[in-house]
């Protein structure tokens, strides 16, 4: 259940939803994505849109400040989205969960967009959809 986008200039992107085996509420989405260039990207910002229903898990959001792998230097969660601030991506892949809780349901709940852009240069992007299905 993988959903990847198609190759553009600049970014890759994949998003892969899961479920907690120990909570039917509680979902984990992987976030991959690297930057297909010769150099590092600039800045740049991945913008999570959630799914209507889905609250993000703010401490494990915290928690991504300590993986050395992540280099996540700010985040900010609005009404319906998290967005998150990398000083740079390379042509390595990076991955990284996000943890979302589900606060209410929501009957045919519509999938939401992960999105990756140049913060100096934003028509330099990509965007994947992904669905949470609560299985129980």
């Amino acid at each position: 259940n993988v959903h990847t986008a198609p190759k553009s200039e600049g970014f890759e992107l994949t998003a892969t939803p899961s479920q907690e085996a120990s909570d039917c509420n509680d979902h984990k989405l992987k976030i991959c994505l690297r930057f297909d260039g010769e150099q590092p990207s600039n800045m740049a910002v991945v913008e999570l849109k959630l799914v209507s229903g889905y609250t993000p898990d703010e401490d494990h959001i915290f928690g991504l400040y300590r993986e050395k792998d992540v280099k996540l230097k700010r985040h900010e969660v609005e009404k319906n989205q998290v967005n998150f601030y990398f000083e740079e991506i390379t042509s390595e892949n990076k991955c990284f969960d996000v943890r979302v809780h589900r606060e209410f349901a929501i009957e045919d709940a519509k999938p939401a967009t992960v999105k990756v852009y140049d913060y100096y240069e934003q028509e330099n992007s990509n965007t994947v959809p992904y669905s949470l299905v609560a299985s129980c």
